[in-house]
Parts: structure tokens; sequence; C-alpha cells
């Protein structure tokens, strides 16, 4: 779900995400901003605990220079070797948004 700039509102933007994933002891979680559909913005990366009880939480902020009509969005992706839930919903765990930092 990209976030788009509306006209008349170009300048920086402070983009967050934060997400988790649930309990698994193997692999990477990655996350990604891409602007406009293409490269990354900027990135994050956290390597699961073996036999960990524990899901993984992950957090991430830029400041993108946009322009009207431009948009953002995460790409998540995490390496176990099996499917893997995302945790979200109405405990807050899942979040992202920006914050209009002026011209």
């Amino acid at each position: 779900f990209p976030v788009t700039i509306t006209t008349g509102k170009g300048g920086k933007y402070l983009f967050f995400w934060n997400g988790g994933y649930a309990v698994n002891g193997t692999g990477r979680r990655i996350h990604r901003f891409y602007k406009n559909g293409t490269g990354t913005i900027g990135y994050g990366f956290v390597d699961a605990t073996p036999n960990s009880n524990n899901g993984i939480l992950q957090a991430m902020s830029v400041i993108i220079n946009c322009s009207a009509g431009d948009y953002v969005e995460v790409g998540y992706y995490q390496t176990s070797g099996a499917n893997l839930n995302t945790e979200g919903g109405s405990d807050g765990c899942e979040q992202f948004g920006c914050t209009y930092l002026g011209a």
C-alpha cells in the first residue's frame, strides 16, 4: 500500500515503517523503502535467533525528497525457507506512514 504525494505538497518527508514476523529461528528478515517502484531508498535487516521463542520486530525511518505524484512503498522479505506470517493488525505491531517536513 503506497503513500502518494498530493499536488502542492512536494518537499521532504519522514517515512517510517515497523512490523514483525512470526516465531521462526532461521534466516534473515529484510525490509526496504522504494520510491516510484524503482531502486531502494533505504533498507534494514535482522537475523533470526536460533531456538528463539520470540518473533522479530523491525523498524526503520528515512527522509526522502518527493514531488507531487511520487509514491513510496515498503517491501519486506524473509529467508527462513518456509512461509512466515507478518505480525500486524489491532495490536499496532505494523505501521507505515509519513510526516511532511516542509519544502
